[in-house]
């Protein structure tokens, strides 16, 4: 499948960023350092923090087809706004 639309996540504090890599973790996907990529079951995300701008931008690169860019980028969402 092709890349989903990258999500760019404003006023997010380096407190908001260790609670996000926090929870991935508990999901079993290690969002180690402030920027990378990480893989899991079919999905491929990389990510960029930005503390001096507060900004995070995170995409979806690879996804199973039962799994479209909506639902992935709406559960990453929640992740966020849940921090």
């Amino acid at each position: 499948m092709s890349d989903c639309e990258a999500q760019i996540f404003s006023n997010i504090t380096r407190e908001r960023w260790a609670g996000m890599q926090s929870k991935a973790g508990q999901l079993g996907v290690e969002l180690s350092g402030d920027s990378g990529r990480a893989s899991r079951q079919g999905f491929t995300f990389s990510w960029s923090y930005d503390e001096s701008m507060q900004t995070l931008v995170i995409q979806c690169l690879e996804h199973p087809f039962f799994a479209p860019c909506s639902l992935v980028n709406a559960k990453l969402k929640e992740l966020v706004d849940a921090n």
